[in-house]
């Protein structure tokens, strides 16, 4: 969720606490850097965080299903304005960051018990299984939970009210469960 919808929804005194505490997270997260030994357990909480997001948007969109507030999706992308065609950018931060990330290869080779080419074929395998999953998981659900106002990046969606009980609870395990899965 970008800052000023946050400021939105929690006020301007809890945003800058809010901005405070990340900050000082972030501090944290860089010195407990140098004592890291492992990243396994990291990686699966990560994972599990996305997973937690994309099991959340399922429950959503499925109860949103029973109760028949469910809108039919829009099947091809509105090419009508200027700002659709600028949302299809949103693509290249990700493959740069996908890109940037490649040098993390090194130390999970490193990790891996009995290292040998074949195993680490099998976990890159895995890892693509995994991701693609996941990716096309949260497309589904917010193409189910959100309809025609889908935005191009899905999370985006998760200001607004759901029109369901715990609406807001809910945002919020999303907000923080996508933003504590993401690394670097």
């Amino acid at each position: 969720m970008a800052l000023p919808a946050t400021m939105k929804v929690l006020g301007v005194v809890m945003g800058i606490v809010l901005i405070i505490l990340m900050g000082i997270l972030s501090e944290i997260s860089v010195e407990m850097l140098v004592r890291i030994d492992s990243l396994s357990m990291t990686s699966a909480a990560s994972v599990a965080l996305a997973v937690v997001f994309v099991v959340v948007c399922f429950a959503i969109a499925l109860i949103k299903l029973i109760e028949g507030k469910i809108e039919a999706p829009r099947m091809s992308p509105d090419f009508g304005s200027k700002t659709a065609i600028l949302d299809l950018l949103v693509v290249i931060p990700i493959m740069s960051n996908a890109y940037v990330c490649h040098f993390n290869v090194q130390p999970i080779y490193n990790e891996l018990e009995g290292r040998s080419p074949q195993k680490m074929n099998r976990v890159g395998r895995i890892t693509t299984v995994l991701c693609v999953v996941v990716y096309a998981s949260t497309a589904v659900s917010g193409y189910l939970l959100f309809g025609k106002d889908t935005e191009a990046d899905v999370l985006t969606n998760f200001d607004k009210d759901l029109g369901i009980r715990f609406s807001t609870a809910l945002n919020y395990i999303v907000r923080v469960g996508i933003s504590s899965s993401h690394r670097e």
